[in-house]
This record gives C-alpha cells, structure tokens and sequence, in this order.
C-alpha cells in the first residue's frame, strides 16, 4: 500500500479499479485455458454453454450420442411423462456414518470416481414399454428397466441395499417394504438376501451399453494423464466433465415454457402444444405452452426433435 500511494494519499476508486481489473484478467485468462483445454480435447463450442453440466451434456450429444444412434438407439426426453414416476427409482447416495467395532487389523478404502463408474454400466434408453411381467419371469428372464414391487429385506443385513423416500428422507428400509426400483439394483439385492414378494408394475426399457462408457473412459484417460505430467487444468477438466455428466441427466424442468413466435410458428405451435396463455405483439406473439405429455429425442445437433405425442 505504500508503494502504491508513497504520498500518503489513498484513493479507494482507484484500488477497487486495480483490483477488479486484476480479477478480470485473471478470470479472463483462466477461461481461454479452460476452453482452449476443452476444444483440444474434443470437437465442440463451448462458447455456448452457461455451465460445467451444459458443456458435459453439450460433449456428450457432439461425441457420445452419435454412437448409440449407430447402434439404432435413441435417448429420449420423458420429463414431461413418466418423470415423476421413474425418479421415484432416480436416488442420490446415503450419507450415513456408522461406528462398526472393530477387532484386530483393519483396512481403510477410499474409493473415487464412484458417479463415472456407475456410468460405465449399461443404461435404460428408448422408449418406455409398460409389461407384464411375473417375479419367476423376471429372476429367470433378461428384463431391463424399472419395477414398482414389494420385497423383504434379510433379518441380517447390516446395511440396506435399496432405497426409497419416507416422509421426505432417503432410507434403506428393513423387514418388508415395497418401492420403484431399477431392475440392475433389485437384481443385485436379491443376489444379497433380498426376496421378490410381488410385482406392482414393470416399464421396460433397451439396454444402452455404450451410453456414457466410451466418453467416460477418454475422459478419465485425459485424467490420469494429466495428473501424470503434472497439468492440472486439464485433469480438473476431465473430472468436473465425468462429474457434472451424470446430474444433467437428473434435473428437473420446467413443464411451462414461454416464447415470441411470429403468426405461422403459433400455427405450428398449437398442433404439437398446449397453449396456456398469448399477448399479442403487433405482428408477433408472447406466447406461453405447455410441454406436458410428450416425448422427445435428441438429436446429434444437440436439438430436440419433433415432439412425440404420447
């Protein structure tokens, strides 16, 4: 501060103005990094995106999309069907601390990447079909999806295996219970002392095998990489993309949109969409709709395709 004002007289308009532009261009240097990082790494525009899950989702559709639809898969958008039904079944972890007793020599694990890990597993896509399906049908057979059904919990389990939402908390409930479960999840719990009791409803689904795994595997290729030659930029890069990926998929979203459409799109408008609301603009439209009861698919461009009514 002397240096800076040696006559003793203290300007604080002056000291903020440094100081803000310091951040400036410190912000502004970090940036060009990160998104020369990003564009090094993979073809897209991040420009475009307002947020880390927007750039992950943004690389997933540019890179990851076009190999499902190689494969004759489509990721459909069902927040505006089957939304409230299926996250019933779309659980966060438990954070629990539990105080086992411990006798002898003991080992401690930290396990990391769990969320990129869970990715590389096969994922539900397409279009979701309701089924009949029995307990033997489903122990026995190839099912993939979600079921709404009743189990039983083993008397000696020390920790719950299967998750469901009472009175506003996530619990892992002992004894009998029934719930909306992921048939992967429910599969492993049986094979842990769980037992089937009955079946309220099944949805099925494709099996997407490559959904997130090749993307995941670059990323944390690029990852291990660059904590290996010491670039950290590039290695927070690769884990906030694994990271951020996996929670764009579960936000919620609005069923009511609004927007200025000119006097042919409000005809386009009013056959896909339910229109709520509309203020005239002269030659132009505000317009408020409702997305609810369609579905639809993404496309490679990173657009949403014609609606599907359902």
């Amino acid at each position: 501060m002397q240096l800076e004002f040696p006559n003793g007289s203290w300007n604080f308009l002056q000291v903020s103005r440094n100081y803000i532009r310091g951040d400036c261009f410190a912000l502004y240097e970090i940036l060009v990094k990160f998104f020369n990082t990003l564009v090094s790494k993979f073809p897209i525009n991040p420009l475009g995106a307002l947020s880390i899950p927007s750039i992950a989702f943004k690389t997933w559709r540019t890179v990851q999309l076009p190999l499902l639809n190689k494969d004759g898969l489509k990721v459909f958008d069902l927040a505006r069907t089957l939304d409230s039904q299926l996250r019933k079944a779309y659980l966060g972890g438990i954070v629990d601390v539990y105080k086992p007793l411990l006798e002898g020599k003991g080992y401690y694990y930290d396990v990391n990447s769990l969320y990129p890990t869970a990715m590389c597993k096969p994922m539900p896509v397409g279009i979701p079909t309701p089924v009949k399906l029995s307990i033997i049908e489903f122990i026995e057979g190839n099912f993939f999806g979600f079921i709404e059904a009743t189990v039983q919990a083993p008397s000696t389990e020390y920790i719950g295996l299967l998750p469901i939402k009472l009175g506003g908390r996530l619990i892992c409930p002992t004894g009998t219970f029934s719930g909306f479960f992921f048939s992967e999840e429910l599969r492993f719990a049986l094979a842990n002392g769980y037992t089937l009791l009955s079946i309220k409803q099944a949805i099925s689904f494709q099996k997407g095998e490559n959904t997130f795994l090749d993307l995941i595997q670059k990323l944390n290729q690029i990852k291990v990489e660059a904590q290996e030659n010491n670039q950290p930029t590039i290695r927070n890069v690769a884990k906030l993309l694994m990271n951020s990926m996996y929670g764009r998929f579960g936000m919620h979203t609005d069923n009511i949109r609004h927007t200025i459409l000119d006097q042919s799109d409000l005809l386009i408008a009013l056959k896909d969409f339910v229109i709520l609301d509309r203020i005239d603009l002269e030659a132009m439209v505000l317009v408020s709709y409702s997305l609810s009861g369609f579905v639809q698919h993404f496309s490679g461009t990173g657009h949403l395709r014609e609606a599907i009514a359902q």
